[in-house]
């Protein structure tokens, strides 16, 4: 039993079980889904290869990674000829036969085929490249999560940073807000460049008024930026060139290697 395995040794007999979420059903031979229909139209999108290759590289595009060629995991690595064994959960809309939406809407299936992977690692840094803290986050980059996260690194008032650049920091302040917690209120909030130009509306009074880079004189200093706010962003395009290698390893190796 290795971490290649899909399920560990307690749970071995949720091989036997159709691959979609919610089902059951033992799946039928030859198939990781039952002979549903529609669950097998799951699996012979996955399996595809041409379509398992191109949702890789889409992926990738959203992310922002761009991977060494040996950290890319071959298909005799992982155990299966599918290109997108390792992947995580497969989500499909089943089309209605007519051109509008469904009377009950659309219907959504999830099917998991591969390794259950954890989501990202997010850094603390200081401008100047140095990462003060890592912590893996499992299911979701939530605002609450990446909130206790910098609690965590900054206990207490005192240690609190003057700013805290954050590509979402406008939900990460209406948190702070809607829990009235004020542990980082003498801390400023702005959203970095890069982000903040690309992923926020300018009708987002909220966000304008609280997170805009340009209103927060002390971080310009003759029209230009004095400290560099994507830094994070810039790492997490680094380290993301060796998360293929990082996933296979045991938990130990995987967190010592990643704290190097």
């Amino acid at each position: 039993m290795t971490n290649r395995h899909q399920f560990c040794p307690d749970h071995q007999d949720l091989n036997q079980q159709c691959a979609v979420d919610g089902c059951d059903e033992v799946h039928t031979s030859g198939f990781r889904t039952c002979s549903n229909a529609d669950h097998r139209a799951l699996g012979d999108a996955y399996f595809k290869p041409e379509k398992a290759l191109f949702q890789l590289r889409a992926r990738l595009k959203r992310a922002g990674i761009t991977l060494p060629l040996d950290s890319v995991p071959s298909p005799s690595d992982s155990g299966s000829s599918n290109p997108n064994s390792a992947d995580e959960d497969l989500e499909v809309i089943l089309d209605s036969e007519c051109d509008g939406k469904p009377e009950n809407g659309n219907r959504h299936l999830r099917a998991r085929f591969g390794q259950r992977r954890t989501h990202n690692e997010q850094l603390i840094m200081r401008p100047c490249g140095v990462i003060l803290a890592r912590a893996t986050f499992f299911g979701s980059e939530a605002v609450s999560a990446v909130y206790e996260f910098a609690k965590t690194v900054f206990p207490t008032a005192a240690s609190t940073p003057e700013y805290f650049v954050f590509d979402n920091n406008c939900k990460l302040r209406a948190h702070q807000d809607a829990i009235g917690d004020d542990h980082f209120a003498a801390t400023g909030m702005p959203v970095d460049v890069f982000h903040f130009n690309s992923k926020h509306k300018e009708i987002d009074t909220y966000c304008q008024q609280h997170c805009n880079s340009a209103a927060f004189p002390e971080l310009i200093s003759g029209g230009k930026w004095r400290f560099n706010t994507s830094i994070c962003e810039q790492t997490n395009v680094w380290l993301g060139g060796y998360q293929a290698i990082l996933w296979d390893m045991p938990v130990h190796q995987y967190n010592f290697i990643s704290m190097r």
